[in-house]
């Protein structure tokens, strides 16, 4: 009986027998008593094993699926904390390729219906929206669910520190609020951009600051020395992520430089932010009311498709941008000079 029972354990216990959920566990705590006899089978009698031969097949296939279920995600878990940056650059060009690689193919199938420019929105919005909820999948799905930071800020006075970036939205939608900026106002593409830059923003915190600086920090720790040394590592690969831009020939060469400068210090202050008030929350809030502000030229008559858009600079352009964003990258470091962590307990100690 013990050589039959090893023989089901090695061919059948990692098949998934037709029967619910409910049923498996009842047969499993019938029959664990028999799994886990100490290595005897004195009880229940040999007959009985035998006429329950199913029911033990089952029991043994339930116990391998909890352990090696338990398994994947500790070994997950260890994978990112021993290579955080293995992790991060993996995840990071998995989910690039999962959103531009059927760019063209969404495109195909809406322009047809909603009109280019319309069509190109709705696209990015699909996709955008498609990689936030992966990643969310993703992270309950190995039990890191937790430890992205989706809860409100605390304490409540770190949101005093978004000033900077509320002010920046602003400068950029001067002319609208001035009244200069001859925009004409379309309510469905006002809601098609509001959905598209709050699930940009959705996405890019819970896979920059979520995923990659979480798994850096657990790596690293919270001294001062680890929390720049991650900020660093997470900034730069989120101006790896705008140079996909100038590869897929949406930007000229100025322009993607001007860009990656600007972005270091969006990411710098992003991850202050995150790291002072525990939260992504405020993050993903001030990302889309900045992409907002930035592209309400969305609604300028005659506007053209994001398909047909190839961003451009003059030095003069590119030199200003890189000057009003520097402040963001001033402000990030000094919310990081006394830093108050306020990370997950899960990922380690707040000081």
């Amino acid at each position: 009986v013990a050589f039959e029972i090893s023989q089901v354990s090695e061919s059948r216990c990692w098949q998934k027998p037709g029967l619910g959920k409910a049923t498996l566990k009842q047969n499993h705590r019938q029959n664990s008593h028999v799994l886990h006899a100490h290595g005897s089978f004195s009880s229940p009698p040999v007959t009985n094993l035998r006429q329950n031969h199913d029911t033990l097949v089952i029991s043994l296939w339930y116990t391998c699926r909890i352990k090696k279920a338990g398994g994947t995600k500790m070994k997950l878990d260890q994978l990112t904390k021993k290579y955080p940056i293995v992790a991060s650059l993996t995840i990071f060009v998995t989910m690039t390729v999962l959103t531009e690689a059927p760019i063209q193919s969404i495109r195909g199938v809406l322009a047809p219906v909603t009109g280019r420019l319309y069509g190109d929105y709705l696209t990015d919005l699909i996709l955008n929206a498609s990689g936030a909820i992966c990643l969310l999948l993703a992270a309950a799905k190995v039990g890191l669910g937790g430890k992205l930071g989706l809860k409100k800020p605390r304490p409540w006075q770190s949101l005093l520190l978004t000033w900077p970036l509320v002010l920046l939205a602003l400068l950029c939608g001067s002319d609208v609020f001035l009244g200069d900026a001859g925009l004409v106002f379309a309510p469905v593409l006002f809601v098609i951009l509001a959905c598209l830059y709050l699930a940009i923003g959705f996405f890019e915190e819970i896979l920059f600051r979520g995923y990659v600086q979480g798994f850096l920090m657990r790596r690293w720790g919270h001294s001062y020395r680890g929390i720049l040394l991650s900020v660093l590592v997470v900034c730069l690969i989120f101006c790896g992520a705008h140079l996909v831009n100038l590869v897929m020939g949406r930007s000229t060469l100025l322009y993607a430089a001007m860009q990656v400068v600007y972005t270091f210090f969006f990411g710098v202050y992003f991850s202050a932010l995150y790291v002072r008030s525990g939260s992504l929350i405020p993050g993903i809030v001030l990302h889309t009311i900045f992409n907002f502000a930035n592209n309400l030229g969305a609604f300028a008559p005659g506007a053209q498709p994001r398909s047909e858009m190839v961003r451009s600079a003059t030095p003069e352009a590119a030199f200003t941008g890189i000057l009003i964003t520097l402040p963001l990258l001033l402000c990030g470091l000094f919310y990081l000079r006394k830093s108050r962590v306020q990370l997950p307990a899960a990922d380690g100690p707040e000081g």
